[in-house]
């Protein structure tokens, strides 16, 4: 299974990873639009 795991490749990973920069960056913008 963990080689199976590491055979695959990592561009889904860091699609995911992107997704949650994404998200906290939009959380910023939001908490700066309630404080202005």
């Amino acid at each position: 299974m963990e080689s199976r795991r590491n055979k695959k490749p990592k561009h889904k990973e860091l699609e995911f990873e992107i997704q949650i920069l994404w998200f906290r960056l939009k959380i910023k913008i939001s908490d700066y639009e309630v404080i202005g």
